[in-house]
This record gives structure tokens, C-alpha cells and sequence, in this order.
């Protein structure tokens, strides 16, 4: 088998083999996969194993991203999908290309493995104690239960803390992102060791120009001085819509005040719920003190469906792991409050197909 990068010319023998093997899935809309695994068509994040008769067997897609590292600024790259067929799966191709990702790689992030990744992720990364994805929720309207499976409905409390306006915080609705939004990151991530770098130029390619993708922008002032920033996906369901906050960048001093003025605002426009998913425990406590509560299996918020367009009930695993050639080489006090990513980081904040019709 030989193992390569995508080159232009195989984009179509691509495109047959996911959409033989993955299914209708959204790799296979050339606009989409090119914008987020190339440039101008080059340079492919995608490796690809062909045997002799160069044919597609084994497809590897990974996330190129400029990460802070403590004091520095590197290349990083998230896992995103990967797939053999199945009469070479015995071959670890696969397994291959990874090893050859974490080795090229300074930080290589991975996150919910299913029962295939999870194990080639805990061999070549390492799980942080405490460290996983999480799931924070806010109940705007009790018919967000008809969301969830019958035999669960009576499981959830609905004792949501209601929310008041009392600060002194102006909120906006805008279409663009913020010129002056460098400064607020440095604020934000000036405590958070190892996270995406969001500079206006990140912000602009991933929210405003992200193709089939549609946000909402907050922006939060106080004395007509920028404290907060916000994304937000509106999701319809047959039930009614849901706002999901994909990012969040706010000067932690009114972090909870913040996100008490995201809830009036998705109350305003009438959602079921409001959620957030993220990786990292530094801000958990702000979350909680503003009424959201953490999506567990013992609280039965869980059930409350991540996946809306359509409503699945699968979820998905709370894996991560950091691996690369940086994590093997320094010793390094990893810890839950010294990482910071969000669910738009990675591949968890995708159209589907069905967004596309």
C-alpha cells in the first residue's frame, strides 16, 4: 500500500470512496472539504492508502490549527475522520498514518473516539485526569422535553434558575466579528496554557466565511468598551429552535454576567435550550453560577439531544486526547484548568446533509 497526500487530480476517486463507504456524508461536497482540509485546493489534510492498482483503500482527514503553547505559537492538528475498508483493516494502515501524524506533529488533539479510534488514541496520546468533553445546559422552555425519549422525560428536574437583566451590559446582535477582538483574546487566554488561537483572522475563517454554515454574533460592551464576544447556532427541530453557543470569548471579570445576557437573549427569540460544549474545567464554575447545569447520565440531562438536524439519540463520547511529538519529548504538569477548547474546534460543529436541503 502506498501512503500519500490527496493531490488535486484524486478529488473524484475521493468523493466515490466516501460516498461508497462513509455514505451521504458532508466530505463529499467538494466546497465544504476543500475550505476546511486545504488551500486554494492544495495541501491536502487528507492522506489517502492506494494499493497497486491505485485505488482508494484507506482515507485519513486531520484539522490544521495555530495553537498557543504556553509561551509559544505552533502547529497543531484535531483527528477528524478516518476510515479502511474493511478487507485491509488487518494491515493497521490506519495505525500507520497516525503513528506518522504524532511523530510530524508537535500537539495532535483527539476527541470522542468510537470503539475503533479509541484504542490507537490511548496508545499514541495521553488522557489528562479530569479532562473531558463537556456538556453544559440551559432549559429555556419546558417543551424542550418533548426533545427527548419519552421513557426519560419524568427523569429530568426542571428547576432552572430564571434569568433577570441587572447589569449594566449592553447586548448586540451583529453580522460581522469585532475589529478589536485581539485585545479581548489576550484577556481571555491569558490564564489558558494550551488552546486554538482565536485572532480576528481565525474568528473571520471559521464563523463568518465557513461555508453552509450560518452564525449568530453577540457582542457584549460595557461603557462602550468590547467585554465579550459570542457565537451561536440557532438549530431548528420539528419541536422548535435550539441556540447552541459555539465560542465564547469574554473578559473573565463578567464571564457569568455574560452568559446571564446569552440566556435573556435566547429567551427573547424563544429557544427550547441553550448548550454548550467544551473541554477544560477554568470556566465550569461561571456555567453553573449562571444556571447552567453539566449534562450527566445521572442528572438524565444527557438525554436531551445533542444531535438535532435530525434528532438522533446517539451520543457521543467524552474522550480526549493530546499526543504529538512535544507531549513525549518535555515533562509537562497537564491539568483541566490549563486547556481551553470549544465544540467549533474540532469537527463536533459540522453541517449535515440534511442542513443542506
Amino acid at each position: 500500500m502506498q501512503i500519500s497526500y490527496l493531490k488535486n487530480t484524486e478529488w473524484k476517486n475521493l468523493k466515490n470512496f466516501i460516498k461508497k463507504n462513509i455514505g451521504n456524508n458532508i466530505l463529499s461536497k467538494k466546497k465544504f472539504t476543500s475550505y476546511w482540509f486545504s488551500k486554494n485546493n492544495k495541501n491536502w489534510q487528507v492522506q489517502i492508502a492506494k494499493n497497486k492498482k491505485n485505488q482508494i483503500k484507506s482515507i485519513n482527514f486531520f484539522i490544521k490549527s495555530r495553537v498557543k503553547f504556553y509561551d509559544k505559537k505552533i502547529n497543531a492538528i484535531f483527528t477528524s475522520v478516518a476510515y479502511s475498508k474493511k478487507e485491509i483493516r488487518k494491515f493497521g494502515i490506519i495505525g500507520k498514518i497516525l503513528i506518522n501524524l504524532h511523530r510530524k506533529y508537535p500537539l495532535v488533539f483527539s476527541l470522542c473516539g468510537n470503539k475503533d479510534s479509541l484504542p490507537i488514541n490511548n496508545i499514541l496520546g495521553k488522557k489528562i485526569k479530569n479532562t473531558k468533553l463537556n456538556r453544559f445546559i440551559y432549559i429555556n422552555k419546558s417543551n424542550c422535553l418533548k426533545l427527548v425519549q419519552k421513557k426519560f422525560r419524568n427523569k429530568i428536574k426542571m428547576d432552572f434558575k430564571k434569568t433577570f437583566s441587572n447589569s449594566d451590559i449592553t447586548t448586540t446582535s451583529a453580522k460581522s466579528i469585532p475589529k478589536n477582538i485581539n485585545n479581548l483574546w489576550k484577556i481571555f487566554s491569558k490564564e489558558i496554557n494550551i488552546c486554538v488561537i482565536k485572532d480576528y483572522n481565525y474568528l473571520v475563517w471559521r464563523y463568518k466565511k465557513s461555508p453552509f454554515q450560518n452564525y449568530s454574533f453577540f457582542i457584549f460592551k460595557k461603557n462602550n468598551k468590547l467585554i465579550g464576544f459570542a457565537v451561536i447556532k440557532l438549530q431548528n427541530t420539528k419541536f422548535g429552535l435550539c441556540a447552541r453557543i459555539i465560542d465564547i470569548i469574554v473578559n473573565p471579570e463578567y464571564f457569568k454576567e455574560i452568559l446571564n445576557e446569552i440566556l435573556i437573549k435566547c429567551n427573547k427569540i424563544g429557544v427550547l435550550f441553550t448548550d454548550f460544549i467544551h473541554i477544560g474545567n477554568i470556566f465550569n464554575a461561571n456555567f453553573r453560577k449562571s444556571g447552567f447545569k453539566h449534562c450527566t447520565n445521572k442528572s438524565y440531562l444527557s438525554k436531551i439531544p445533542n444531535l438535532l438536524s435530525p434528532i438522533e439519540y446517539r451520543e457521543w463520547t467524552n474522550s480526549f486526547h493530546i499526543g504529538g511529538n512535544l507531549i513525549n519529548d518535555i515533562k509537562l504538569k497537564l491539568n483541566s484548568n490549563i486547556i481551553w477548547f470549544t465544540k467549533g474546534d474540532g469537527d463536533r460543529d459540522w453541517p449535515t446533509i440534511s442542513d443542506l436541503k
